[in-house]
Protein backbone atom coordinates (compact mmCIF):
# COMPACT_ATOMS: atom_id res chain seq x y z
CA UNK A 1 0.00 0.00 0.00
CA UNK A 2 1.63 3.60 -0.89
CA UNK A 3 1.66 6.78 1.17
CA UNK A 4 -1.30 8.12 1.92
CA UNK A 5 -1.47 11.89 2.45
CA UNK A 6 -2.69 13.09 5.81
CA UNK A 7 -5.81 14.37 6.40
CA UNK A 8 -3.84 17.47 8.16
CA UNK A 9 -1.83 18.07 4.99
CA UNK A 10 -4.88 18.16 2.76
CA UNK A 11 -6.56 21.05 5.75
CA UNK A 12 -2.95 22.59 4.82
CA UNK A 13 -2.70 22.83 1.71
CA UNK A 14 -5.88 24.60 1.07
CA UNK A 15 -6.00 26.44 4.29
CA UNK A 16 -2.14 28.08 2.59
CA UNK A 17 -3.50 28.25 -0.67
CA UNK A 18 -6.68 30.57 -0.02
CA UNK A 19 -3.95 32.28 1.99
CA UNK A 20 -2.32 32.84 -1.02
CA UNK A 21 -4.91 34.12 -3.29
CA UNK A 22 -5.98 36.32 -0.66
CA UNK A 23 -2.27 38.19 -0.67
CA UNK A 24 -2.33 37.99 -4.27
CA UNK A 25 -5.05 39.94 -4.05
CA UNK A 26 -3.84 42.49 -2.08
CA UNK A 27 -0.72 42.45 -4.34
CA UNK A 28 -2.99 43.01 -7.42
CA UNK A 29 -4.45 45.98 -5.41
CA UNK A 30 -1.09 47.97 -4.40
CA UNK A 31 0.18 47.53 -7.96
CA UNK A 32 -3.53 49.32 -8.97
CA UNK A 33 -3.03 51.81 -6.86
CA UNK A 34 0.71 52.68 -7.73
CA UNK A 35 -0.61 52.94 -11.15
CA UNK A 36 0.84 55.80 -13.19
CA UNK A 37 2.84 56.60 -10.24
CA UNK A 38 6.73 55.70 -8.85
CA UNK A 39 5.69 53.85 -5.24
CA UNK A 40 7.08 55.44 -2.01
CA UNK A 41 10.02 53.42 -0.02
CA UNK A 42 7.02 51.90 2.80
CA UNK A 43 4.99 50.56 -0.52
CA UNK A 44 7.91 48.61 -2.02
CA UNK A 45 8.89 46.93 0.92
CA UNK A 46 5.12 45.66 1.75
CA UNK A 47 5.40 44.58 -1.52
CA UNK A 48 8.56 42.60 -0.92
CA UNK A 49 6.94 41.43 2.04
CA UNK A 50 3.69 39.91 0.43
CA UNK A 51 5.86 38.18 -2.32
CA UNK A 52 8.03 37.05 -0.09
CA UNK A 53 4.92 35.34 2.12
CA UNK A 54 4.18 34.13 -1.05
CA UNK A 55 7.12 32.32 -2.46
CA UNK A 56 7.44 30.41 1.11
CA UNK A 57 3.62 29.30 1.37
CA UNK A 58 3.95 27.54 -2.03
CA UNK A 59 7.66 25.64 -0.68
CA UNK A 60 5.56 24.85 2.17
CA UNK A 61 2.36 23.64 -0.38
CA UNK A 62 4.93 21.89 -2.47
CA UNK A 63 6.09 20.08 0.33
CA UNK A 64 3.23 18.26 1.13
CA UNK A 65 3.25 16.82 -2.04
CA UNK A 66 6.86 15.52 -2.43
CA UNK A 67 6.58 14.40 1.59
CA UNK A 68 7.23 10.66 1.54
CA UNK A 69 8.11 10.10 -1.72
CA UNK A 70 10.99 7.40 -2.03
CA UNK A 71 12.52 8.29 -5.51
CA UNK A 72 15.77 10.89 -5.70
CA UNK A 73 13.51 13.55 -6.69
CA UNK A 74 11.08 13.25 -4.48
CA UNK A 75 14.11 13.43 -1.13
CA UNK A 76 15.77 16.05 -2.85
CA UNK A 77 12.71 18.09 -3.18
CA UNK A 78 11.05 17.78 0.01
CA UNK A 79 14.56 18.90 1.57
CA UNK A 80 14.55 21.88 -0.48
CA UNK A 81 10.78 22.68 -0.09
CA UNK A 82 11.24 22.74 3.92
CA UNK A 83 14.40 24.36 4.04
CA UNK A 84 12.73 27.19 1.85
CA UNK A 85 9.36 26.86 3.86
CA UNK A 86 11.81 27.66 7.36
CA UNK A 87 14.05 30.39 5.98
CA UNK A 88 11.12 32.64 4.81
CA UNK A 89 10.25 33.34 8.53
CA UNK A 90 13.37 35.08 9.49
CA UNK A 91 13.21 37.20 6.20
CA UNK A 92 9.52 37.82 6.44
CA UNK A 93 10.22 39.31 10.03
CA UNK A 94 13.10 41.22 9.19
CA UNK A 95 11.24 42.79 6.13
CA UNK A 96 8.27 43.82 8.06
CA UNK A 97 10.75 45.34 11.36
CA UNK A 98 12.39 47.48 8.51
CA UNK A 99 8.76 48.59 7.35
CA UNK A 100 8.05 49.46 11.00
CA UNK A 101 11.36 51.51 11.01
CA UNK A 102 10.97 53.03 8.01
CA UNK A 103 6.97 54.35 9.05
CA UNK A 104 8.68 55.52 12.21
CA UNK A 105 11.50 57.31 10.58
CA UNK A 106 8.81 58.94 8.00
CA UNK A 107 6.82 60.28 11.12
CA UNK A 108 10.17 61.89 12.36
CA UNK A 109 10.99 59.30 14.71
CA UNK A 110 14.86 57.60 15.09
CA UNK A 111 16.26 56.29 12.00
CA UNK A 112 15.99 52.47 14.06
CA UNK A 113 19.50 51.53 12.51
CA UNK A 114 20.85 49.75 15.67
CA UNK A 115 17.74 47.91 16.30
CA UNK A 116 17.85 47.23 12.59
CA UNK A 117 21.13 45.32 12.95
CA UNK A 118 20.18 43.60 16.00
CA UNK A 119 17.27 41.96 13.57
CA UNK A 120 19.53 41.48 10.91
CA UNK A 121 21.75 39.07 13.86
CA UNK A 122 18.67 37.30 15.02
CA UNK A 123 18.00 36.50 11.34
CA UNK A 124 21.71 35.49 10.82
CA UNK A 125 21.23 33.08 14.11
CA UNK A 126 18.56 31.75 12.52
CA UNK A 127 19.85 30.79 9.43
CA UNK A 128 22.41 29.16 11.08
CA UNK A 129 20.52 26.82 13.31
CA UNK A 130 18.88 25.77 10.15
CA UNK A 131 22.25 24.95 8.50
CA UNK A 132 23.18 22.76 11.47
CA UNK A 133 20.11 21.45 11.08
CA UNK A 134 20.88 20.24 7.67
CA UNK A 135 23.45 17.97 8.77
CA UNK A 136 21.19 16.65 11.18
CA UNK A 137 18.77 15.44 8.86
CA UNK A 138 18.10 11.78 9.92
CA UNK A 139 18.01 12.18 13.29
CA UNK A 140 16.04 14.32 15.33
CA UNK A 141 18.46 15.05 18.31
CA UNK A 142 20.15 18.36 17.94
CA UNK A 143 17.53 19.73 15.10
CA UNK A 144 14.97 21.71 14.07
CA UNK A 145 13.49 19.03 12.13
CA UNK A 146 14.66 16.03 10.34
CA UNK A 147 13.47 13.17 7.75
CA UNK A 148 12.27 9.56 8.84
CA UNK A 149 13.61 6.53 6.56
CA UNK A 150 10.13 7.48 4.49
CA UNK A 151 11.52 10.61 3.85
CA UNK A 152 8.74 11.99 6.13
CA UNK A 153 9.09 15.21 7.91
CA UNK A 154 9.13 15.61 11.49
CA UNK A 155 9.87 18.18 14.15
CA UNK A 156 13.14 17.73 15.83
CA UNK A 157 14.78 18.12 19.28
CA UNK A 158 15.30 21.93 19.34
CA UNK A 159 12.46 22.71 16.90
CA UNK A 160 10.82 24.98 19.50
CA UNK A 161 13.91 26.96 18.61
CA UNK A 162 12.83 28.28 15.56
CA UNK A 163 9.84 29.78 16.80
CA UNK A 164 11.10 31.15 19.97
CA UNK A 165 13.56 33.49 17.82
CA UNK A 166 10.92 35.30 15.46
CA UNK A 167 8.28 35.25 18.52
CA UNK A 168 11.70 37.43 20.27
CA UNK A 169 11.56 39.59 17.17
CA UNK A 170 8.13 40.82 17.29
CA UNK A 171 8.51 41.31 20.85
CA UNK A 172 10.89 43.81 19.97
CA UNK A 173 9.05 45.02 17.41
CA UNK A 174 5.94 45.60 19.87
CA UNK A 175 8.10 47.57 22.61
CA UNK A 176 9.97 49.68 19.45
CA UNK A 177 6.58 50.19 18.45
CA UNK A 178 5.47 51.58 21.89
CA UNK A 179 8.36 53.53 22.36
CA UNK A 180 7.34 55.52 19.21
CA UNK A 181 4.43 55.55 19.70
CA UNK A 182 4.21 59.39 18.89
CA UNK A 183 5.78 58.96 15.12
CA UNK A 184 2.69 57.20 13.69
CA UNK A 185 -0.99 58.32 13.30
CA UNK A 186 -3.41 55.89 15.62
CA UNK A 187 -4.28 54.07 12.74
CA UNK A 188 -0.73 52.90 11.47
CA UNK A 189 0.16 52.31 15.31
CA UNK A 190 -2.89 50.41 15.84
CA UNK A 191 -2.84 48.09 12.97
CA UNK A 192 0.84 47.47 13.14
CA UNK A 193 0.71 46.45 17.32
CA UNK A 194 -2.31 44.22 15.85
CA UNK A 195 -0.26 42.77 12.83
CA UNK A 196 2.28 41.75 15.21
CA UNK A 197 0.10 40.17 18.12
CA UNK A 198 -2.00 37.95 14.70
CA UNK A 199 1.84 36.83 14.28
CA UNK A 200 2.99 35.65 17.51
CA UNK A 201 -0.31 33.86 18.36
CA UNK A 202 0.10 31.99 15.37
CA UNK A 203 3.73 30.96 15.98
CA UNK A 204 2.40 29.95 19.95
CA UNK A 205 -0.45 27.99 18.82
CA UNK A 206 1.56 26.32 16.14
CA UNK A 207 4.34 25.29 18.84
CA UNK A 208 1.75 24.00 20.90
CA UNK A 209 -0.01 22.05 18.35
CA UNK A 210 1.25 19.54 15.48
CA UNK A 211 -0.42 19.46 12.18
CA UNK A 212 -2.19 23.06 11.08
CA UNK A 213 0.03 25.87 9.73
CA UNK A 214 -1.26 28.04 12.39
CA UNK A 215 1.95 30.26 12.03
CA UNK A 216 1.21 30.88 8.24
CA UNK A 217 -2.07 31.82 8.67
CA UNK A 218 -0.79 34.42 11.53
CA UNK A 219 1.88 35.80 9.28
CA UNK A 220 -0.98 35.84 6.50
CA UNK A 221 -3.55 37.89 8.64
CA UNK A 222 -0.86 40.40 9.69
CA UNK A 223 -0.18 41.27 6.40
CA UNK A 224 -3.83 41.74 5.63
CA UNK A 225 -4.08 43.55 8.64
CA UNK A 226 -1.41 46.10 8.36
CA UNK A 227 -2.46 46.36 4.33
CA UNK A 228 -5.78 47.76 5.10
CA UNK A 229 -4.05 49.84 8.30
CA UNK A 230 -1.88 51.52 5.42
CA UNK A 231 -4.29 52.15 2.93
CA UNK A 232 -6.80 53.58 5.21
CA UNK A 233 -4.18 56.14 6.20
CA UNK A 234 -3.63 56.77 2.55
CA UNK A 235 -7.03 57.53 2.18
CA UNK A 236 -7.01 60.09 4.93
CA UNK A 237 -3.80 61.77 3.54
CA UNK A 238 -5.16 61.51 0.00
CA UNK A 239 -8.76 63.09 1.43
CA UNK A 240 -6.59 65.81 3.27
CA UNK A 241 -4.44 66.68 0.35
CA UNK A 242 -7.51 66.64 -2.18
CA UNK A 243 -9.11 69.48 0.30
CA UNK A 244 -6.11 71.25 0.69
CA UNK A 245 -5.79 71.10 -2.97
CA UNK A 246 -9.36 72.40 -3.55
CA UNK A 247 -8.82 74.94 -0.33
CA UNK A 248 -5.28 76.29 -3.13
CA UNK A 249 -7.41 76.11 -6.51
CA UNK A 250 -10.24 78.45 -4.50
CA UNK A 251 -7.88 80.87 -3.84
CA UNK A 252 -5.95 81.23 -6.95
CA UNK A 253 -9.35 81.49 -8.64
CA UNK A 254 -10.07 84.14 -6.97
CA UNK A 255 -6.38 85.22 -7.50
CA UNK A 256 -7.23 85.35 -11.39
CA UNK A 257 -10.39 87.46 -10.80
CA UNK A 258 -8.45 90.21 -8.94
CA UNK A 259 -6.02 91.78 -11.44
CA UNK A 260 -8.98 91.91 -14.57
CA UNK A 261 -11.93 92.16 -12.85
CA UNK A 262 -11.51 93.98 -9.23
CA UNK A 263 -8.88 97.14 -10.57
CA UNK A 264 -11.57 97.26 -13.29
CA UNK A 265 -14.86 97.85 -11.07
CA UNK A 266 -13.12 99.88 -9.08
CA UNK A 267 -12.66 102.39 -11.75
CA UNK A 268 -16.01 102.41 -13.15
CA UNK A 269 -17.23 103.21 -9.56
CA UNK A 270 -14.83 105.64 -9.78
CA UNK A 271 -15.54 107.57 -13.47
CA UNK A 272 -19.81 107.03 -11.79
CA UNK A 273 -18.93 109.00 -8.56
CA UNK A 274 -19.28 112.32 -9.92
CA UNK A 275 -21.63 111.79 -13.21
CA UNK A 276 -24.05 109.56 -11.65
CA UNK A 277 -23.89 109.02 -7.65
CA UNK A 278 -27.12 106.83 -7.44
CA UNK A 279 -25.89 104.38 -9.55
CA UNK A 280 -22.43 104.30 -8.40
CA UNK A 281 -24.00 103.30 -4.86
CA UNK A 282 -25.87 100.34 -6.55
CA UNK A 283 -22.64 99.60 -8.44
CA UNK A 284 -21.21 99.31 -4.90
CA UNK A 285 -23.46 96.90 -3.56
CA UNK A 286 -23.03 94.92 -6.50
CA UNK A 287 -19.40 94.92 -5.91
CA UNK A 288 -19.90 94.19 -2.60
CA UNK A 289 -22.07 91.28 -3.75
CA UNK A 290 -19.35 89.51 -5.88
CA UNK A 291 -16.31 90.10 -3.78
CA UNK A 292 -18.24 88.50 -0.31
CA UNK A 293 -19.72 85.84 -2.60
CA UNK A 294 -16.20 84.91 -3.49
CA UNK A 295 -15.11 84.89 -0.08
CA UNK A 296 -17.86 82.90 1.22
CA UNK A 297 -16.90 80.35 -1.52
CA UNK A 298 -13.27 80.58 -1.41
CA UNK A 299 -13.70 79.71 2.56
CA UNK A 300 -16.01 76.77 1.95
CA UNK A 301 -15.55 73.34 2.37
CA UNK A 302 -18.74 72.13 1.41
CA UNK A 303 -21.52 72.83 -1.56
CA UNK A 304 -23.63 75.83 -0.97
CA UNK A 305 -27.15 77.11 -2.21
CA UNK A 306 -27.48 78.33 -5.67
CA UNK A 307 -28.96 81.20 -4.71
CA UNK A 308 -26.14 82.55 -3.61
CA UNK A 309 -23.62 81.46 -6.95
CA UNK A 310 -26.28 83.38 -8.83
CA UNK A 311 -26.37 86.33 -6.03
CA UNK A 312 -22.43 86.35 -6.89
CA UNK A 313 -22.72 85.55 -10.61
CA UNK A 314 -25.27 88.32 -11.46
CA UNK A 315 -22.93 90.60 -8.60
CA UNK A 316 -20.02 90.55 -11.68
CA UNK A 317 -22.54 90.91 -14.33
CA UNK A 318 -23.64 93.81 -13.46
CA UNK A 319 -20.26 95.64 -12.84
CA UNK A 320 -19.42 94.01 -16.62
CA UNK A 321 -22.89 95.99 -17.65
CA UNK A 322 -21.75 99.33 -16.21
CA UNK A 323 -18.33 99.35 -18.11
CA UNK A 324 -19.83 97.76 -21.00
CA UNK A 325 -23.07 99.53 -20.91
CA UNK A 326 -25.81 98.38 -23.99
CA UNK A 327 -22.87 96.27 -26.16
CA UNK A 328 -23.46 93.47 -22.67
CA UNK A 329 -27.31 92.29 -22.39
CA UNK A 330 -28.15 89.94 -19.64
CA UNK A 331 -30.82 87.25 -19.45
CA UNK A 332 -32.27 84.96 -17.12
CA UNK A 333 -34.67 82.68 -16.50
CA UNK A 334 -34.34 81.44 -12.58
CA UNK A 335 -37.17 78.22 -12.68
CA UNK A 336 -35.74 76.54 -9.54
CA UNK A 337 -33.46 77.43 -6.86
CA UNK A 338 -33.97 74.75 -4.34
CA UNK A 339 -30.64 72.44 -4.95
CA UNK A 340 -26.57 72.77 -4.08
CA UNK A 341 -23.28 73.24 -6.11
CA UNK A 342 -19.70 73.52 -5.82
CA UNK A 343 -18.43 76.80 -4.96
CA UNK A 344 -17.07 79.18 -8.04
CA UNK A 345 -19.38 76.64 -10.05
CA UNK A 346 -21.72 79.52 -12.17
CA UNK A 347 -19.37 82.64 -12.15
CA UNK A 348 -15.88 81.44 -13.72
CA UNK A 349 -18.15 80.11 -17.14
CA UNK A 350 -20.26 83.32 -16.94
CA UNK A 351 -17.15 85.03 -17.03
CA UNK A 352 -15.45 83.02 -19.54
CA UNK A 353 -18.62 83.97 -21.89
CA UNK A 354 -18.37 87.43 -21.13
CA UNK A 355 -14.41 87.82 -21.83
CA UNK A 356 -14.01 85.07 -24.52
CA UNK A 357 -17.09 84.65 -25.71
CA UNK A 358 -18.25 88.68 -26.61
CA UNK A 359 -15.59 90.58 -25.91
CA UNK A 360 -13.23 88.93 -28.20
CA UNK A 361 -16.19 88.49 -30.19
CA UNK A 362 -18.24 91.24 -31.88
CA UNK A 363 -17.92 93.06 -28.70
CA UNK A 364 -21.71 92.69 -28.02
CA UNK A 365 -24.18 89.66 -27.26
CA UNK A 366 -25.87 88.29 -24.50
CA UNK A 367 -25.62 86.16 -21.76
CA UNK A 368 -28.30 83.93 -20.50
CA UNK A 369 -28.37 82.15 -17.40
CA UNK A 370 -31.34 79.65 -17.00
CA UNK A 371 -32.30 76.91 -14.36
CA UNK A 372 -34.49 74.10 -14.66
CA UNK A 373 -35.54 71.03 -12.03
CA UNK A 374 -35.40 67.65 -13.16
CA UNK A 375 -36.41 64.28 -11.73
CA UNK A 376 -33.15 63.53 -10.75
CA UNK A 377 -32.08 67.28 -9.81
CA UNK A 378 -31.27 70.11 -11.26
CA UNK A 379 -29.68 71.77 -14.89
CA UNK A 380 -27.95 75.11 -15.06
CA UNK A 381 -27.86 76.52 -18.62
CA UNK A 382 -24.97 79.51 -19.57
CA UNK A 383 -25.51 80.17 -23.27
CA UNK A 384 -23.99 83.45 -24.87
CA UNK A 385 -24.17 84.42 -28.70
CA UNK A 386 -20.30 85.45 -29.02
CA UNK A 387 -17.37 84.21 -31.12
CA UNK A 388 -17.82 80.69 -29.78
CA UNK A 389 -15.28 78.04 -30.02
CA UNK A 390 -14.02 74.27 -30.97
CA UNK A 391 -15.05 72.37 -27.21
CA UNK A 392 -12.10 69.85 -27.93
CA UNK A 393 -9.73 72.38 -27.38
CA UNK A 394 -10.83 72.89 -23.99
CA UNK A 395 -7.56 73.20 -21.33
CA UNK A 396 -5.46 72.58 -24.44
CA UNK A 397 -5.40 76.07 -24.94
CA UNK A 398 -3.66 77.97 -21.76
CA UNK A 399 -5.92 80.14 -20.33
CA UNK A 400 -8.44 81.27 -22.76
CA UNK A 401 -10.62 77.96 -21.40
CA UNK A 402 -9.64 78.02 -17.72
CA UNK A 403 -12.87 78.24 -16.11
CA UNK A 404 -14.19 75.88 -17.72
CA UNK A 405 -11.82 73.03 -17.30
CA UNK A 406 -11.74 74.10 -13.31
CA UNK A 407 -15.59 73.99 -13.16
CA UNK A 408 -15.30 70.71 -14.79
CA UNK A 409 -13.28 69.70 -12.53
CA UNK A 410 -14.95 70.77 -9.06
CA UNK A 411 -18.17 68.61 -10.81
CA UNK A 412 -16.10 65.63 -10.83
CA UNK A 413 -15.86 65.78 -6.65
CA UNK A 414 -19.46 66.01 -7.09
CA UNK A 415 -20.95 62.18 -7.64
CA UNK A 416 -23.68 62.52 -10.58
CA UNK A 417 -23.06 65.89 -11.80
CA UNK A 418 -21.47 66.47 -15.55
CA UNK A 419 -21.33 69.12 -17.87
CA UNK A 420 -21.81 69.10 -21.56
CA UNK A 421 -20.29 72.02 -24.05
CA UNK A 422 -22.01 73.04 -27.38
CA UNK A 423 -19.95 75.29 -29.33
CA UNK A 424 -19.46 76.59 -32.63
CA UNK A 425 -17.21 79.43 -33.97
CA UNK A 426 -19.07 82.18 -34.63
CA UNK A 427 -22.66 81.33 -32.96
CA UNK A 428 -21.84 81.11 -29.58
CA UNK A 429 -21.15 78.29 -26.57
CA UNK A 430 -24.02 76.67 -24.33
CA UNK A 431 -22.76 75.42 -21.44
CA UNK A 432 -25.31 72.60 -19.62
CA UNK A 433 -24.72 71.51 -16.19
CA UNK A 434 -26.69 68.71 -14.11
CA UNK A 435 -26.57 68.44 -10.80
CA UNK A 436 -28.01 65.64 -8.85
CA UNK A 437 -29.96 65.71 -5.72
CA UNK A 438 -27.77 66.51 -2.28
CA UNK A 439 -29.79 65.86 1.04
CA UNK A 440 -28.38 69.28 3.01
CA UNK A 441 -30.70 68.78 5.89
Amino acid sequence: MGYVMPTSYVVNITLECSVMVVIASLIGITFNQMHGRKPVHSERIMLNIMITNIVGLMFDVASYFVDGGMTTFYIVANRVCILMSFLYGPVLIYLFSYYIIILIREGGGPSGRGILWFFRWIALINFVLLGITQLRLDAGEYSIYYFDSQNIYHRGQFFVINYAVPTIMFLVIIGWLIMNKKSLTHIIYSTLVAACIASVSGIVIQTLTDGIAFAHVGNAAAIAIFFVGYYKQREEYYLEDREQMLKIRNTLLLSQIQPHFIFNALNTIQALVKKDPDRACDAIDDFSDFLRGSMDAMESDELIPIRSELKTTLGYLEIERLRFGKSLEVETDIEYTDFHVPPFTVQPIVENAVRHGIREGHGEGTVRIATRETDGGAVIEISDDGKGFNPDTVGADGEVHIGIKNVRERLEHMPGAEMKIESKEGEGTRVIMTIPKVNKS
